[in-house]
């Protein structure tokens, strides 16, 4: 799931009993939900900061989902993955806790755009744009990398494209949730995958991703590839 209401089927379901309350210790107030998986909803909220106000997401997991701790494991390793990124295409992370009940939660930063399927939808990119686009994501997974961190879940729609002062396409890269540290986290991650949880999306999946190999930043790489090929031509290398 992503942060921005562009691309998750923005809602405000006023039966959701977090419409209207503050968590965190009266941090967030949660305005109203922006999208929702199996894993669990993204509220938009809103952070008092002084005299001032900004909005922020607010993703939650599942109360049932809680109750398992291999998906909470995974749960605070998104959370721990995404804090440790700072890179300016990178989404902010605020903060993770739990709120009454048990429900996790993580604050992030609130992207409003639009995802790059969303632009590829509408046709073939432009060269000098995608080179543009290109050279933040770039950044992006440059400094992931740097920490031993594969993001493993490269695609459109975890691109988004937004305005920053006067320019335009400015990259925030989302998503890093199933993101895995080197590979000597292998053996600890595949104890966190559980049947039916899709670690990845197949059309962007490398090879070695596809059998269950050790990842490296050259997994990235390859989805990226099949990101640029899609920007060029409005349609995926491989079908099946």
């Amino acid at each position: 799931m992503t942060t921005t209401d562009a691309n998750m089927g923005a809602g405000n379901d006023t039966s959701d009993p977090l419409i209207g309350q503050t968590i965190a210790d009266g941090k967030y107030r949660i305005v109203k939900v922006l999208g929702e998986g199996g894993m669990g909803k993204v509220y938009m909220g809103v952070q008092k900061l002084g005299d001032r106000e900004r909005s922020v997401a607010i993703k939650t997991l599942q109360p049932e989902l809680a109750q398992d701790p291999q998906i909470v494991a995974r749960f605070h390793r998104e959370a721990g993955t995404v804090s440790l990124l700072d890179h300016p295409n990178t989404i902010k992370f605020y903060e993770s806790g739990e709120l009454p009940g048990g429900k996790l939660f993580v604050a992030m930063e609130f992207i409003q755009g639009e995802s790059l399927a969303h632009s590829i939808a509408r046709g073939p990119l432009a060269p000098q744009r995608i080179e543009h686009i290109l050279q933040q994501v770039c950044g992006s997974l440059a400094e992931a990398h740097e920490h031993g961190i594969v993001h493993r879940d490269l695609k459109p729609e975890n691109i988004i494209l937004t305005q920053k002062g006067s320019k335009g396409d400015f990259v925030k890269v989302l998503d890093f949730g199933i993101a895995k540290r080197d590979e000597s986290s292998d053996a600890q991650d595949a104890k966190l995958t559980r049947q039916g949880m899709v670690l990845g999306t197949p059309p962007y999946m490398s090879p070695e991703q596809f059998t269950a190999q050790p990842l490296r930043a050259t997994s990235d790489v390859y989805s990226l590839g099949i990101v640029v090929y899609e920007m060029l031509t409005g349609q995926l290398p491989f079908v099946a």
